[in-house]
């Protein structure tokens, strides 16, 4: 035992006096069964023994926030951000529970013509001129069909019928034709209107689910992470953030065009109990609102 330990004699015969004697702490694994096995080859009777963490009664229990990690004393809802840690673990087992979407399967494209080194590597070098875009198309195809309109019209040989149908085609596709040119010019831009309308109507969804959680926890939300935002957000929202006041500020992105960059904010109020929202926007975003947003 002397030399195993490297220790005096006197002092290894204290350790086989029939008293038992803690000889090794903090061992695990490998080097716990190495410890065992030379003391037992050197005669020795030996055990091991798991030695738990001592609990300090008079300590407070802490638990961490799952949604902003803040260690704060037990309780429902958070410290730190507000968040109903009760239903956000509840949430998140739900979640774990319900089977993954499938990935959507990749589609491969086989090209079969092969290209001279000198002609473009882009799908327009096979496609005619005028079939290009699609606003050239209906264009064209409104330029004829006025062109036609007024030569039926002036065409005396022509039944009156034909001439009155000639009028009425006439009638109809000149504005159609103006807004075309219009959009073509930059007057007026449809896509940038269809894109601002679906990111107010985005932040419409998102405050409902604000509204809800201020009902549930009855407080506004402070941060971006206490809610789970609405599925489908559309290109056009860039950023989402939530206001020191318990609002939202959408800022728009390139989807946007003209109006990249520009803000949606929807401010709440409180009025008997009840939570109201009201829409500021800056001047390019609020053109395509009409009375859901005042221009800021």
């Amino acid at each position: 035992m002397a030399a195993l330990m490297k220790i005096p004699a006197e002092q290894a015969q204290q350790l086989v006096a029939g008293k038992e004697t803690s000889i090794k702490r903090g061992l695990d694994g490998a080097a716990l069964h190495r410890y065992l096995e030379a003391f037992q080859k050197a005669g020795a009777e030996t055990r091991k023994e798991e030695v738990l963490p001592v609990v300090d009664p008079n300590k407070p229990v802490t638990i961490a926030c799952p949604a902003c990690g803040a260690e704060q004393a037990e309780s429902t809802i958070c410290v730190g951000c507000g968040t109903n840690m009760a239903a956000w673990r509840a949430a998140k087992a739900e979640a774990a529970k319900r089977p993954p979407k499938p990935a959507p399967e990749m589609g491969q494209v086989v090209r079969t013509s092969a290209r001279s080194a000198t002609a473009p590597d882009n799908d327009e070098a096979e496609i005619p001129f005028y079939r290009r875009w699609l606003w050239f198309e209906i264009l064209l195809f409104l330029c004829a069909t006025l062109i036609w309109g007024a030569l039926t019209m002036q065409d005396k040989a022509r039944s009156k019928g034909m001439r009155i149908f000639a009028l009425v085609c006439f009638v109809i596709f000149l504005p159609a034709l103006v807004l075309q040119a219009g959009q073509l010019l930059g007057f007026w831009d449809f896509d940038e209107g269809v894109a601002v309308e679906n990111a107010y109507n985005y932040g419409v969804d998102a405050t409902e689910l604000m509204g809800q959680y201020a009902m549930t926890n009855q407080r506004m939300v402070l941060r971006a992470e206490s809610i789970d935002w609405p599925a489908g957000k559309p290109e056009a929202v860039e950023t989402m953030t939530i206001t020191s006041d318990g609002g939202l500020r959408i800022t728009l992105g390139p989807k946007a065009k003209k109006a990249t960059g520009a803000v949606i904010h929807f401010i709440p109020s409180l009025s008997d109990r009840q939570l109201s929202w009201r829409c500021e926007a800056d001047r390019s975003a609020a053109k395509h609102l009409g009375n859901h947003c005042t221009s800021s």
